[in-house]
């Protein structure tokens, strides 16, 4: 997920949550509440749902003296998940959920999880079972268009009316049925 995606739910949550300044909380809140994020099929999973967070939100009182948009600790996380994807131009939301629950254990987001009945640990195997399927998954797989680009495949040799007579049926733009 890229900075801009995961700031920009966090800005939506601003209204929901009615605080000026937002931290962690509103961090889970935003990873819960994008759909297709890993955060929110982990959280699901264990039965946690973004209106029980965004309940706990709310009834909650935060007295915070800071007066930029964020808390620091919210800058210092998202830092942290950058440095967990240096090598990607991308930030998945794996490494915003990594760095949330294992960069400050007293965070107002790991208090809310545990006012759930959800340890830290539970979610962190869930995340690390997730990732290693997601490995195994491409270790399976092949990139045939990088191994042709790379000349890493063998040639069909005396099979070029073969080769032809398919790209032709593919390329027709009116088929017969």
């Amino acid at each position: 997920m890229i900075y801009n995606d995961i700031m920009l739910s966090m800005e939506d949550a601003r209204v929901l949550v009615n605080n000026s300044c937002l931290g962690t909380e509103v961090l889970l809140y935003a990873l819960m509440d994008m759909e297709d994020s890993m955060t929110n099929l982990i959280l699901k999973e264990l039965h946690v749902y973004k209106n029980d967070i965004l309940d706990i939100i709310n009834s909650s009182i935060f007295l915070r003296k800071n007066e930029d948009k964020y808390t620091d600790l919210v800058y210092d996380i998202v830092l942290k998940a950058k440095e967990l994807e240096k090598e990607n131009d991308y930030v998945y939301d794996e490494a915003y959920l990594y760095s949330l629950l294992n960069f400050n254990k007293n965070s107002v987001a790991n208090d809310i999880l545990k006012k759930l009945h959800i340890e830290n640990y539970v979610i962190l195997d869930e995340l690390n079972n997730a990732l290693s399927y997601l490995e195994e998954q491409n270790s399976i797989l092949e990139n045939i268009t990088l191994l042709a680009k790379n000349n890493k495949i063998d040639p069909f040799i005396g099979r070029d009316d073969i080769i032809n007579k398919i790209d032709s049926i593919l390329s027709k733009k009116k088929k017969n049925n």
